[in-house]
């Protein structure tokens, strides 16, 4: 019975290879776990860090646009304003005609009187196709 001494031995000896095998299986496992985690944690932060930066463009892009939309608002409000203005003028312009015409009718002159109105189109499709 002296040879079951070293069998129990040798299996003893393989398990505990076995064993230590297996331990560097899972060290091993572990390690790359660990760096994937890492790579994870890192890609993470990257994408925070790049929506704080696309907010902040939106952000900022939202103000600019506010505020260029004021400054175009108030620039269509004066154009306005003189668009008003220039209608009022015109209007008296062919008041004035009217007043010059009947003037030089009444005295007699043979003249044609030059119109105001002829000389501008009577709208905008006319005056692009001039």
């Amino acid at each position: 019975m002296t040879y079951l001494g070293p069998i129990s031995d040798l299996l003893l000896l393989l398990g505990t290879l076995g064993m230590a095998g297996w331990c560097i299986v899972l060290t091993r496992r572990l390690r790359s776990f660990s760096r994937l985690e890492r790579d994870v944690r890192a890609t993470v932060d990257n994408l925070r860090s790049q929506i704080d930066a696309a907010g902040a463009s939106i952000t900022s892009a939202t103000a600019e646009t506010q505020a260029r939309e004021a400054a175009l608002i108030a620039l269509t409000s004066a154009a306005d304003d003189r668009i008003g203005r220039i209608e009022m003028l015109m209007a008296s312009f062919e008041d004035i005609e009217a007043e010059a015409a009947d003037a030089l009718h009444s005295d007699g002159g043979a003249d044609p009187v030059p119109s105001f109105r002829a000389s501008r189109p009577t709208d905008f499709a006319a005056g692009a196709a001039r």
